[in-house]
């Protein structure tokens, strides 16, 4: 029987397929711009999803509601490499 992921391959044009984990939490969305090898964030917004298990992204609210150190922590990890 053919999986989710198999689907997904035979879709693709390239044949390459992203899996990404579900993690619970607030998912936000941070903008960027990359100069001289410098990360420099532009902004960060909370995405409003709704209708799971699809999660539609319905709207976001910039800037974002949560605290500045748990924005500081996710744009740390997004500048990871």
């Amino acid at each position: 029987m053919p999986t989710h992921s198999n689907f997904a391959k035979e879709a693709s044009p390239n044949g390459e397929v992203l899996i990404e984990e579900f993690m619970q939490g607030p998912e936000l969305s941070i903008d960027a711009v990359i100069y001289n090898n410098e990360i420099t964030i532009t902004g960060v917004a909370d995405r409003i999803i709704n209708y799971e298990p699809y999660f539609v992204e319905i709207g976001h609210t910039m800037p974002s509601n949560l605290p500045a150190q748990v924005l500081d922590e996710a744009c740390n990890v997004m500048k990871k490499e």
